[in-house]
């Protein structure tokens, strides 16, 4: 081919002394557009020669995700997962292949969509591809808010039918245990070091995050009880009820379903230091609506129990 020897082959003679010859090459041989001169040499000379022309060949874009799997355009989404809003994810790898026989020239990635704020997407390796030739490029997700975030990719290039290449981008925003309690506190009006979970800013003795937890009111001083079996607001309270045979200790609360927040019941036989332990038996616990639940332990009085019993609610909230 053009003056160089690609490989030998084997012939077979038809009648009409036609041959046909097989041949593979290995590595292939990749010819440019223009003209070539070929020739096929038999064991007894040299054959006809024979000149054509190689056309211009087109670019293709092809677009993979990290693991090899081609997207297909304007059909594929990427799913960034899961992500607490104001958090940022891992990067999400996508990789552009030219396997065309020309060059790819003029790749550039934009975005757009109704969240294209949520969704970084970095800058290519190369903006010009030959034949065979790859290069990555990355995309974060970083929620704005709770949700389904939805965005898309487009990849422009020379290719003469996916230009531009689309892609379509998802991802979840979630909210954790803080986020849900500075709305609470916002919307209660705190603002600065009075918003933070352990502050008391009405001076009544009651922590924001307690004040949080059972649902009472975080923007003036509020120490309520919560009425037993029927309310929906106040601080935990313990009844003792002598209807049956045997006297009833009755510990009750409220927890907000969701939220985040660790509820753990403690019991104590005297209010001495080091004396609380998380009590060992069944909470039983009932729905009051969507974001409230109730939750209630009784706890039988033996006639060699002490003469009181003391519970608290401890309530935690991750990374505060």
């Amino acid at each position: 081919l053009d003056g160089v020897i690609v490989g030998s082959g084997s012939a077979t003679v038809y009648s009409g002394n036609r041959a046909t010859v097989y041949e593979e090459v290995s590595p292939p041989r990749v010819m440019t557009a223009g003209g070539h001169t070929v020739a096929l040499v038999t064991s007894s000379g040299s054959g006809p020669v024979r000149n054509f022309t190689v056309a211009d060949g087109d670019p293709e874009i092809v677009v993979q995700r990290s693991s090899g799997t081609n997207l297909t355009d304007g059909i594929a989404t990427v799913n960034c997962g899961s992500m607490a809003v104001g958090g940022t994810s891992s990067p999400y790898t996508l990789r552009v292949r030219n396997t065309g026989f020309a060059n790819l020239t003029g790749l550039a990635v934009s975005k757009g969509g109704s969240h294209a704020a949520d969704f970084t997407v970095g800058a290519l390796g190369a903006t010009s591809l030959a034949p065979g030739a790859s290069t990555t490029f990355a995309v974060t997700f970083t929620p704005g808010a709770d949700g389904t975030r939805t965005a898309a990719i487009h990849i422009a290039s020379n290719d003469s039918d996916e230009n531009p290449f689309d892609i379509g981008l998802t991802g979840t925003g979630t909210l954790t245990a803080r986020h849900r309690f500075d709305a609470w506190a916002g919307n209660a009006g705190l603002i600065g070091s009075d918003a933070e979970p352990a502050a008391i800013p009405h001076g009544e003795g009651i922590r924001n995050i307690l004040k949080y937890a059972f649902n009472m009111d975080g923007s003036r001083p509020d120490s309520r009880d919560l009425v037993p079996g029927t309310g929906t607001v106040g601080l935990p309270v313990i009844s003792l009820d002598n209807g049956g045979s045997t006297p009833v200790v009755r510990f009750e609360y409220i927890r907000r379903r969701n939220s985040g927040l660790t509820y753990t019941p403690k019991q104590a036989a005297t209010l001495t230091g080091g004396s609380w332990t998380p009590f060992s038996g069944g909470v039983t616990v009932t729905g009051i609506d969507a974001e409230w639940e109730r939750a209630f332990i009784e706890y039988p009085v033996g006639s060699g129990a002490e003469p009181f019993q003391f519970f608290v609610v401890e309530v935690t909230m991750p990374g505060s």
